[in-house]
Parts: structure tokens; C-alpha cells; sequence
């Protein structure tokens, strides 16, 4: 939370946003009677004073003493210091009228006056009345003096430092009385003339004190200080709680404390007054209100301070509920959800619905439009493939303004299977191999009495025997079984089936691993002068034809190391077996 004021004696900076076409007070004037909503006077925030800055401030910051009695007559002077070249100036102090009474305002009597003796009022009010016959502000009351002044056709030279105004007051009884701005603005001009520019400036209350609050100790005014969340001078919007916190205001007067928090919450919103620091308030009204805090300490001395919040209309807020939150749909099938979207404020346009669903869903609506409230069903249908678990499908809302997301929990629960199923080869089967090939066996699963499971599959395999696990299969399909071996012989091997509590197993299927084909050649004599021996192939049934080799035929496959032949010194054709092995483990 920041600061937002401080009272008697602080300084506080106030800022505006005039417009350049009319002159400042004029502007405000009619901001303020027009329900005090023009924008013309910004908040007013605590700050500290920096070189340069234009200050507004009381002078002399107090006027003491015991002697200031019943009809005794007392004058404080509005200055300003560090101000731009300016023409036109708006304030507003509040005083307490059970000690002081205002009698007088002047601002052209003497040519020390900052806008010199041709400036002129357009709105001037003690106490809620007007001595020049004008409108007053809505801040005017019993206990406020305010002036609005400017001059026409001219402006002063930067620096500005000097009075505006003086306020005489007389004292109607022995007391303490706060001096505090509750406007305070200058405005400026440019190297051109042109005025119009409120300017960023400091305020700094008074006091006027004739009481005594300790053994000849004269009574000095506490220091209010508050701050707010949101954080001022963040907007704030009507229906929003604001919270506001006085904890770090602090007494003054030798052993007091403060008592007591008086709360003006302006725009026709009433007040508050409470022991506690901290208080929450709901503006109801929009346009900018002037915010007081009156803080006082046992010795009944009060100080104020005094900040204008801009309250907006509120924005667009709409709900969107489901009903049921929670759903449960099994795979292949359909669940509904209603959403309920109502408008909770400000909605003039539709609202838009989206939905996001993870893969294997997908997502209808009965209409994708509410206008402002309403009722939406959303169909979810889930795959028939999708795999148990739980899943989030977030629904959102969009307006021109803002969006709403809501998340419906889905669960799809592990099938529970009706019916049976077969698996097949039911009896005994044989599969030929040979060493080192892969051979399959096809596995069938069909569906029995309205099975619409899904069927997982273990393998039993001999030693040597090397299976992979078939895919599964759901409902009825068919898998294959692929296994091999290295050696030769005879393997068994049996599938199981599985679905939830169902269980069904293969017959045996039986691998005959044989080992791979070899091929024989048988060479002949035949043109021994040229060394060209032909060979006639002999072997398996499965290796048909034959082949004509030479001496260097043979010569050549003994260099690839396919095989080992001997043809003979002097090169003859013999009667010489060529074998070309194919599984050397078992020829």
C-alpha cells in the first residue's frame, strides 16, 4: 500500500487535467456542479518536496498562543512558490467553525498578490455562500472557504513564488482549528501565451491552536497519513471493496493517542467514524470523490487529510458454472455438462464459449452464444480407443472485455467386458523354420456374446526359442506371433490371452527348425586340354538346374573362401565333390 495524504503541516501533491480551451476555475467550476465528475481535479498523494516543485501551502504554518481569545481576529496567507507561468488558480480549505469563523477574502488589494490587482473571481464562497452572488462548489459548506480567480489576457513570469489570497478569520472560541486544502491547484501557460495546463504541485495545511493540552503546552495537531489497496492512485471501480489503512497517523501532543477515524467518502456516500485504523469501503457512486480522513487524539485535536478517487463504472463480470463439474464416460461413449453462465455486471454484448479438450475427445455445444445470462450443453465423446484415465476440459467464456475459464473433470473408468472371447489355434499347430528365420503365427481373437475388451497377450516359449509379445487386440482382430531359433530341432511355444478377469490360452505350436538349404556340385572331366571341367549340380530338392565351372571358377571360390576344392596337379577333372554350405554350425 502507498501513502495517500498527510495532514496538518505535510505536504501532498495534487494534479489535474484541465482543458485548454477554458479557463481552469471555469472548467473545474462546472466539473464540480456537474456532480464532480469532469476529471478536472486528480488525486491528491503524499510526496516529499523536490527542488522546483510547485507548492501550495498556508503561511504562517500556525497561529498559536493563549491569548487569541473570543473576538480576537487572525489571517492566514495562501502561497505558492515554484510555480510556471500561470493565470488562473482553484482552492479550497476547510476550518473548524466551532473555534474560527471566516470573515473575509481578499486577492486584489495589493499588487503582491501573484495575479496582481486585475484578477477576478468567478467563484468565491464562505461557509456554502457566495459574496459575489455566484454558484458555490458542492465541497462548500459551514467551515470552507474557496476561490477560484484568474486573470484575463495575461500570466505571470516563471518562477511564480508568492500569495494568492488572504482568508480572515475571527476566533469564536478558544480551541484548535485545522487549516486544510481540500483543493489546491495552479494552472499554467506556455512560452506562447497559452494557458490551460494544470500543474503537478505540493500542498501544505495549517493550524490555528489558543488551547493548551499539557501544563502550558499549546496543542498541536496530529499527522494523518492513510494509505489504500488497490494502490492509490490506481482507479478504482464501483462495487470493489477498497481497503484503507490510518495505522502509521501519529499523535503529536505530550502523551496522546489517537482516539478516533472519521471517514468522508464524498460523492453523497455518507461517512464513517470508528477506533479502528482500518476500514473497507464499496464506492457505489461513479465519478471522483473526495476522500477525507479526520483523525483525532485524546486531547480532542483533530487534523484531516483528504485525497480524490476516481471511481469508474464497474467491468464487465460474468460467471460460468458447470453442472455436473465431474463427469464419467467410458471409451465410445457421450457425457453431457450444462453451463450456467450469469451476468454479474455491466455485460451489454454476448458471450462467447469455447471448449479445449485433450486428444481423443471431442466437444459439441447446443450454441456457442449467450446473450448476457444463460444456459449452454456441452456434449464430451470420448474415442473408443482412448485409454482409461482421468482427463480436464477447460470451457471459456469471452466477452468484448474479458474472459472466464471454467475445467470439468472427466474420468474414463477401465471397461468392464461382457461376454467372451475365443483365441486361436485352439489345438495343436506345426510351423516349419529354418535355423535363423523369423516364421510367424497368426492369433485370432474373436468376440463372443458382446465382448468389447481389450485382449493382451504373454508368451511360453521352449529354451532356444526366441518369441515377441503379439500387439494387443481389441474386440475381435488378429495378431501375429513371430519367433526363430538358431539351432535345429523341434520347439513348443503356447499364447495366453487376457482381458480383465477373462483368460484364454493358445494350443501348442510347434516350431521344426531345419537347418538352411546346401548346395552339392559334382564336377566332371570334360576338355581336359583346357582345364575346363563342367559341374551337374546334384543336391535338396529345392535347389534346381545346373551349372558349367572352370578350373578358374573353382580357383575363384577358393579366393572368396566360399569353399575348398582340390582339382587335381595338373589341373584334370575328377570325380570331386564342391560343397557350398550354407549353415556351416550344421553341415
Amino acid at each position: 500500500m502507498s501513502p495517500v495524504g498527510h495532514g496538518s503541516g505535510a505536504d501532498s501533491t495534487m494534479t489535474g487535467t484541465g482543458s485548454s480551451r477554458l479557463p481552469f476555475f471555469l472548467a473545474i467550476a462546472l466539473g464540480l456542479l456537474l456532480v464532480y465528475s469532469a476529471g478536472l481535479l486528480a488525486p491528491q498523494v503524499h510526496a516529499q518536496t523536490t527542488t522546483n516543485q510547485t507548492k501550495i501551502s498556508i503561511n504562517p504554518t500556525s497561529i498559536s498562543g493563549l491569548n487569541y481569545v473570543t473576538g480576537s481576529t487572525i489571517t492566514f496567507e495562501v502561497n505558492v512558490t515554484n510555480a510556471p507561468s500561470i493565470n488562473s488558480f482553484a482552492t479550497s480549505v476547510e476550518y473548524n467553525p466551532k473555534v474560527l469563523q471566516a470573515v473575509a477574502i481578499d486577492y486584489t488589494s495589493s499588487s503582491s498578490y501573484v495575479l496582481g490587482q486585475s484578477a477576478s473571481a468567478y467563484i468565491e464562497c464562505i461557509d456554502g455562500v457566495s459574496p459575489i452572488g455566484g454558484a458555490c462548489t458542492p465541497l462548500d459548506d459551514i467551515g470552507v472557504v474557496t476561490l477560484y480567480a484568474t486573470t484575463v489576457g495575461t500570466a505571470t513570469k516563471a518562477p511564480t513564488s508568492g500569495p494568492l489570497f488572504n482568508v480572515t478569520f475571527n476566533v469564536v472560541s478558544q480551541g484548535f482549528s485545522d487549516i486544510h486544502f481540500l483543493v489546491a491547484q495552479v494552472v499554467g501557460c506556455n512560452s506562447s501565451g497559452i494557458c490551460g495546463q494544470p500543474v503537478t504541485s505540493l500542498s501544505s495545511d495549517g493550524y490555528f491552536s489558543s488551547v493548551d493540552c499539557f501544563t502550558g503546552t499549546l496543542c498541536t495537531p496530529p499527522v494523518p497519513s492513510v494509505s489504500s489497496s488497490p494502490l492509490y492512485p490506481s482507479v478504482v471501480y464501483a462495487g470493489e471493496p477498497v481497503g484503507f489503512n490510518a495505522s502509521k497517523s501519529t499523535a503529536t501532543n505530550p502523551g496522546a493517542t489517537i482516539v478516533s477515524y472519521s471517514w468522508l467518502w464524498g460523492g453523497g456516500e455518507g461517512s464513517n467514524t470508528t477506533s479502528s485504523s482500518s476500514i473497507t469501503h464499496v464506492f457505489a457512486n461513479i465519478g471522483f470523490h473526495d476522500v477525507t480522513l479526520g483523525i483525532t487524539d485524546s486531547y480532542g485535536i483533530t487534523a484531516f487529510t483528504s485525497t480524490i478517487m476516481n471511481v469508474l463504472a464497474p467491468l464487465e463480470v460474468f460467471s460460468i458454472t458447470p453442472f455436473p463439474s465431474e463427469l464419467s464416460i467410458g471409451a465410445g461413449a457421450m457425457g453431457t455438462t450444462y453451463l450456467s453462465i450469469v451476468n454479474l455486471n455491466g455485460i451489454s454484448g454476448n458471450v462467447q464459449l469455447t471448449a479445449a479438450a485433450p486428444a481423443g475427445f471431442t466437444t459439441s455445444f447446443n450454441t456457442t452464444t449467450i446473450s448476457s445470462s444463460g444456459t449452454a450443453q456441452l456434449n464430451l465423446t470420448a474415442s473408443a480407443r482412448i485409454s482409461p484415465g482421468t482427463y480436464l476440459v477447460n470451457v471459456t467464456g469471452t466477452t468484448s472485455e474479458l474472459a472466464q475459464t471454467t475445467m470439468i473433470t472427466v474420468t474414463v473408468p477401465v471397461p468392464v467386458s461382457t461376454g467372451d472371447f475365443s483365441i486361436s489355434p485352439a489345438t495343436p499347430t506345426t510351423v516349419k523354420c529354418t535355423t535363423g528365420s523369423t516364421c510367424n503365427a497368426t492369433i485370432t481373437i474373436t468376440a463372443q456374446n458382446g465382448f468389447s475388451g481389450t485382449v493382451t497377450f504373454t508368451v511360453a516359449a521352449s529354451n532356444g526359442l526366441t518369441c515377441n509379445i503379439p500387439s494387443p487386440v481389441t474386440e475381435s482382430g488378429t495378431t501375429i506371433l513371430s519367433c526363430s531359433a538358431a539351432k535345429r530341432g523341434s520347439y513348443s511355444v503356447s499364447v495366453t490371452g487376457t482381458s480383465g478377469s477373462l483368460s484364454h490360452e493358445t494350443g501348442i505350436i510347434t516350431y521344426q527348425v531345419v537347418p538352411a538349404p546346401h548346395a552339392h556340385h559334382r564336377l566332371h572331366e570334360h576338355d581336359r586340354d583346357r582345364g575346363i571341367c563342367t559341374g551337374t549340380l546334384a543336391g535338396p530338392e529345392d535347389f534346381d538346374g545346373g551349372s558349367t565351372l572352370t578350373t578358374d571358377s573353382i580357383i575363384t571360390m577358393m579366393r572368396s573362401g566360399v569353399t575348398t576344392v582340390s582339382a587335381g596337379e595338373d589341373h584334370r577333372c575328377g570325380a570331386l565333390d564342391l560343397s557350398h554350405d550354407n549353415d556351416n554350425s550344421d553341415s
